[in-house]
């Protein structure tokens, strides 16, 4: 955590800088860390104090400090799209990404930091999490045998996997890419992706390798019922 002065924007509301710092608030404690759980409400507030913190940890006390290494900046969803009440896909939290990265770089270059350190800086301080990463499988792989190993679930061995999503360019691509790694790894585990109609994707776009299409999540369920059942005979 860190201190950090809420008037951060050029444009900031009257109401927002008279409210008072948080009670345990410190200028001089950097920021260890900048944790990006959901699409931020408010872009502009949003950019411009994670650009702050990563050119400096302490941002209320400098403006760019070359002598510690870029805060770690993670990410849990590389989403550049998603699909809700509007009728076409809405800008993710992977948008957001992107925008940080393009005004982190412009920053660097008001800064006069050396254009070849650039690319190094953002590889070293965004760290990407969620669907489709690997990380995100090999621990939903991980929960899901826990719990199909407990005395409740019947001591079950589980190898088969299914992704119910309607993204082929984050669900589907986890499961592409995990049964590649379980592949090159020469293990059982397989992964079979379920793609539905109720999200961002629509009838013609590419499926990315989809093991099926269906319209919901109920004929989802339905559907993989019937894989398991086909398979215990």
């Amino acid at each position: 955590r860190g201190g950090y002065n809420k008037t951060t924007g050029a444009m900031g509301s009257a109401q927002r800088s008279q409210q008072p710092p948080a009670a345990d608030a410190d200028d001089t404690d950097p920021f260890a860390a900048v944790l990006v759980m959901c699409d931020p409400f408010e872009w502009f507030e949003a950019l411009q104090c994670i650009v702050d913190i990563l050119c400096s940890p302490t941002p209320a006390i400098s403006e760019y400090d070359p002598s510690v290494p870029p805060v770690p900046v993670h990410f849990s969803n590389p989403d550049v799209l998603w699909k809700a009440q509007h009728p076409y896909p809405r800008f993710g939290q992977g948008a957001f990404k992107i925008a940080l990265k393009a005004l982190y770089h412009t920053r660097l270059r008001s800064l006069r930091v050396p254009e070849e350190t650039h690319d190094e800086m953002v590889a070293s301080s965004f760290r990407q999490w969620g669907k489709p990463t690997e990380a995100t499988f090999r621990f939903l792989e991980e929960r899901l045998r826990a719990f199909a190993s407990a005395p409740a679930a019947g001591g079950a061995r589980a190898e088969r996997f299914y992704m119910v999503g309607d993204n082929p360019a984050s669900d589907i691509e986890g499961v592409r890419r995990a049964n590649i790694f379980h592949k090159a790894k020469g293990n059982d585990t397989a992964w079979k992706g379920v793609l539905v109609k109720t999200g961002v994707y629509k009838d013609g776009d590419e499926t990315n390798g989809a093991t099926t299409v269906v319209a919901g999540v109920a004929e989802a369920v339905d559907w993989i019922l019937a894989c398991e059942r086909e398979h215990a005979k």
